[in-house]
């Protein structure tokens, strides 16, 4: 029985399989969540132990780099290419879709082929479309069940961009399926324009890839894309496909490629990674200090005046704070969005209402202030309240909590703002516009994608003894590097200390064009990504080595606009 093995490593799944004469007798696909190398070996182990062939031909991003003397080495674009050669030879474009990459293959005549990758961006991939679903908390079900909505604007032409106008259309009261929807029907008109340049796709269509296996909406939003495409054309229409055995395309064509003359495989050299000193080197743990604010002596709590509510409905966390007339804490709530802001904001106020004792009783409440993304909706809820913007709220907290600070940093779930202030005035400021790679949610998210929860990924950081150097500027470009560090052997606990030192980087670099040392001495760390404590220590690290007479204070609740969002 003449068994040939195909293995394809992605970068976010691996795929076997052992084909006799191109039809498979034995598949297997899991998510590798970052351990790539791992999962390639153990497939080829198992393929092997499973059939007893040792003809193993690879490809993939990662693939590529675990051929050993004797296996085949195929590229994906002509594995993917081949296999619909002999399986749909009737096919005239294929366009897969996988974690981090894009291809459309075009068969202009049947047998001359064109192709098109994506290059640095996964804006139309499955990563955006996992991302996404992850921060709406979406389950199986309602990713597979959702269906184009096309009358919903998204931006996709960058992953960021998409999942800022996907939180805005949940604030705004759309449900979380449709805006998934939008989202299905953006991430094919992405392609169109990006892989296509505006050529006009010729069917029969091969759908291929994870996202159009799992995903029936994704599908038929190429459907409705296409046609209309052929009609404006006057185009016949015809074919679009997902195969049965869509996830394992690249796979087979590996497996066929052994039947080829057996190649040395390749030596692969590593990507050129700068690795620095691990975080726990950069700083002495007395070197930051809390910021907090108590009673005034002699005052107690429950002798107050009045007290004042403060909310930040935010894009990723929902806050609620009380203080007392003195600006101290009485009770604070803290929880992540769910995608309606105003139920996020009745929850937070109840918890906090919660605390209250018999002589601190909601009665007692002067004021109510709101700020963040959804001040308005929730405003409106409410029907009462002051909405205050972010930066006047971060300045009146930090007056508060750290006075003396010249720069507040605030690092959030979609975006970062750097404050210089002057007491409790902001004379001049910083805000991301472009990308979050320097946020909250993209850290969040990479650690999930590297199966580590999120109140633990300080702990992973901080033990990396290597920190290697990720490109900044771009959440895209750095999801790219990820891949490729994981590649390159690198473990989680490392990348995820490398994604941290590059969040630091990327609002020194591209959020503020001026140097630290500019701004001023005193800074204070605010904003919900501060609570990683592998942060703060790289951030007060990179302040340290620029400004040796540099301090910096952490915010214990670390949002400090929430404390200072009522009218005093």
């Amino acid at each position: 029985m003449d068994l040939r093995i195909g293995i394809d490593v992605g970068s976010t799944t691996a795929k076997a399989v052992a084909c006799q004469d191109g039809r498979i007798v034995w598949s297997q696909y899991v998510r590798h969540r970052g351990a790539g190398q791992e999962a390639g070996l153990a497939l080829r182990a198992e393929a092997i132990r499973r059939t007893g062939v040792s003809a193993v031909g690879w490809t993939g991003t990662i693939g590529t780099t675990l051929a050993r003397d004797g296996d085949r080495v195929v590229h994906e674009v002509r594995a993917v290419a081949d296999t619909a050669h002999r399986r749909h030879p009737q096919a005239r474009t294929i366009v897969e879709l996988g974690g981090q990459d894009a291809k459309l293959i075009l068969f202009a005549d049947g047998t001359s082929d064109d192709a098109q990758m994506n290059d640095r961006c996964a804006a139309g991939t499955g990563a955006t479309l996992d991302r996404i679903a992850r921060r709406l908390e979406l389950t199986p079900e309602e990713m597979q069940n959702a269906t184009p909505r096309p009358e919903y604007s998204v931006a996709a032409r960058c992953g960021v961009f998409a999942e800022s106008d996907i939180v805005n259309l949940v604030q705004r009261g759309v449900p979380k399926v449709a805006a998934f929807g939008a989202l299905l029907d953006a991430i094919v008109l992405q392609n169109l324009a990006v892989l296509a340049r505006g050529k006009v796709l010729l069917g029969p269509v091969l759908l291929l890839g994870g996202p159009h296996v799992y995903l029936h909406g994704l599908t038929l939003a190429w459907r409705q894309r296409l046609y209309e495409v052929w009609n404006q054309n006057e185009r016949a229409f015809t074919e679009i496909l997902v195969p049965d055995d869509a996830l394992l395309f690249a796979a087979i064509g590996a497996a066929c490629a052994t039947y080829e003359r057996v190649l040395r495989a390749p030596r692969v050299e590593t990507a050129s990674v700068s690795p620095i000193a691990p975080l726990t080197s950069h700083l002495p743990a007395t070197w930051v200090t809390s910021a907090t604010r108590s009673s005034p002596r002699g005052v107690a709590i429950n002798e107050a005046r009045a007290l004042h509510l403060g909310i930040d409905a935010g894009s990723t966390t929902t806050k609620a704070v009380l203080v007392d007339a003195h600006g101290a804490v009485v009770a604070s709530s803290y929880a992540h969005s769910t995608g309606h802001p105003i139920e996020d904001a009745h929850a937070r106020i109840e918890d906090v209402f919660a605390h209250l004792s018999s002589t601190l009783s909601a009665q007692r409440i002067r004021s109510v202030g709101i700020t963040g993304y959804g001040a308005a909706l929730v405003q409106a809820s409410l029907r009462e309240g002051h909405r205050v913007v972010e930066t006047v709220a971060h300045a009146r907290a930090v007056h508060q909590l750290a006075p003396g600070t010249d720069v507040l940093i605030d690092v959030g779930g979609t975006d970062v703002k750097v404050l210089r202030l002057r007491g409790s005035d902001v004379s001049d400021f910083h805000l991301s516009t472009q990308c979050s790679a320097g946020h909250g949610a993209f850290l969040a998210s990479t650690a999930a994608d590297l199966g580590i929860p999120l109140d633990v990924v300080s702990k992973h950081a901080l033990r990396a003894l290597r920190v290697p150097e990720v490109s900044v500027g771009c959440a895209v470009f750095m999801e790219t590097d990820r891949i490729t560090l994981q590649r390159d052997g690198f473990s989680a606990d490392e990348i995820l200390a490398g994604l941290v030192w590059a969040i630091v980087r990327s609002i020194w670099e591209y959020v503020v064009p001026v140097a630290p040392a500019e701004l001023g001495l005193r800074f204070t760390l605010a904003g919900g990504a501060h609570k990683n404590e592998a942060l703060v220590r790289a951030q007060a690290g990179y302040l340290r080595e620029r400004i040796r007479v540099a301090r910096c204070a952490s915010s214990p609740i670390q949002n400090s606009r929430v404390r200072t969002a009522q009218r005093w």
